[in-house]
């Protein structure tokens, strides 16, 4: 998080085998918030990767909308 530059956009969704979750909203001025969530992280598997990535991209196509 401290490479992205602070006007660039940035958000965080997890995922697991019970589902995804936006942790993290997407925006500026969130880079402590971001950090402090990615921390906590561990790997599992079992993932929704292709639905979680959707996710991903619907956000930020409706955010350029905006």
């Amino acid at each position: 998080a401290s490479s992205v530059p602070a006007n660039a956009n940035l958000g965080l969704l997890t995922f697991d085998g019970r589902g995804i979750k936006e942790r993290v909203a997407l925006g500026t001025g969130n880079r402590d918030l971001f950090s402090n969530h990615v921390s906590r992280l561990s790997p599992g598997g079992a993932t929704p990767l292709a639905k979680a990535m959707k996710m991903g991209f619907t956000k930020l196509h409706q955010q350029s909308k905006a």
